[in-house]
């Protein structure tokens, strides 16, 4: 029974610490906020909507220029892949635009009410950010965004661009921002 015991645990002390090593970190800010200077490559953006509809040149240039803007890492931007240290993908799932926002904000009855009360225009935009090391292909990092706006005048050719700019915030703020203690 110990030997069964003992060959139990040690299995799962094997997959546990595999399965370390495979999944990709929570936040790349360890990794390049003591360096000098990190430089990246941004890959064209896709768009894997159905509405087919993201300007896909400025949203790879916006996500380019919220990484030289940022000041707790020093990104420069490469415009060649071999140069660089990592590298950033963007695939939109998604981009939706409501003429009326859906009633989303649930989180008790008053909120329900503003909410349905309210009347505005709504955006979404999904997308997948990966950032892989360059020299090896090694995804460091890779989630799904979501960003959504609720602006009052706020048309479909307004939005996408607003859309664009919310979403690399959030990619930014997860990716590369400063942990905070969770005590």
């Amino acid at each position: 029974m110990k030997k069964v015991l003992l060959g139990v645990v040690i299995c799962c002390m094997v997959l546990i610490a595999h399965n370390g090593e495979c999944r990709p970190q929570d936040n790349l800010y360890k990794m390049f906020s003591k360096k000098d200077q990190v430089k990246v490559f941004v890959h064209d953006a896709q768009d894997k909507s159905n509405a087919q509809k993201v300007d896909l040149r400025e949203l790879r240039q916006e996500i380019e220029d919220a990484l030289i803007l940022r000041k707790s890492i020093n990104f420069e931007v490469v415009s060649n892949k071999a140069e660089a240290d990592i590298v950033i993908d963007c695939k939109v799932k998604e981009f939706v635009w409501m003429e009326e926002d859906p009633l989303d904000n649930v989180h008790g009855v008053v909120d329900f009410v503003a909410d349905a009360v309210m009347i505005a225009n709504y955006a979404r935009l999904q997308a997948i950010f990966t950032v892989k090391d360059a020299s090896s292909g090694k995804v460091l990092w890779k989630r799904t965004i979501k960003a959504t706006l609720t602006e009052k005048d706020m048309d479909e050719a307004k939005s996408m661009p607003m859309a664009n700019e919310r979403a690399i915030k959030v990619f930014i703020r997860k990716c590369f921002a400063k942990p905070h203690d969770r005590s």
